[in-house]
């Protein structure tokens, strides 16, 4: 806020041009940030499953104090998630930031869409995160075009609340 006040900013994207699927006209960098996406979700979700410093991730998440009792250096395990998380979070953003102009109230407006994504995934479900992000997506854009933009973060909340209602995990969440 100190450098550009409350305006947005755009910055020039990587790169131009549109492609056009299916009758609709998509910028490359949409579609750039989509693969880059893919890519970043499937090496996570080998690192956390097919690797044995996934495995510590894993374990010190569930339980912390068992994961020490075992051995794990959880002071390096949360080490590495926060480092991690940090990096695939400014990735993001750069990505974000390449498609959209940014504005102070936008990251208020992309938590509530995590939040609302991870919460009805079920927690700590990566695949869970991805299904539920393309049902918040669908949701806002029928929204949007049925009923205007103003409705569209009240139909995806009222949704989430129904699904939850009736299975109060997430869709992919495991009770313990």
């Amino acid at each position: 806020m100190v450098l550009y006040g409350d305006r947005g900013v755009s910055i020039e994207p990587f790169v131009s041009g549109f492609a056009e699927i299916g009758g609709v006209k998509v910028t490359y960098m949409r579609i750039l940030s989509f693969v880059l996406a893919v890519l970043c979700l499937t090496a996570l979700e080998v690192f956390v499953t097919r690797t044995k410093l996934g495995k510590k991730v894993i374990a010190t998440a569930q339980d912390s104090r068992a994961a020490m009792m075992v051995g794990i250096d959880i002071e390096k395990i949360f080490l590495l998630v926060m480092v991690l998380s940090s990096v695939l979070a400014g990735f993001a953003g750069i990505l974000y930031a390449q498609i959209f102009a940014v504005s102070p109230e936008v990251s208020l407006r992309a938590l509530i869409y995590a939040f609302a994504i991870v919460i009805l995934g079920g927690l700590g479900s990566l695949r869970g995160s991805v299904v539920a992000s393309f049902i918040v997506g669908y949701i806002l854009v029928t929204t949007i075009t049925f009923l205007g933009a103003r409705w569209s973060e009240f139909v995806m909340l009222l949704t989430i609340v129904a699904i939850l209602i009736v299975k109060p995990t997430g869709l992919f969440g495991v009770e313990e």
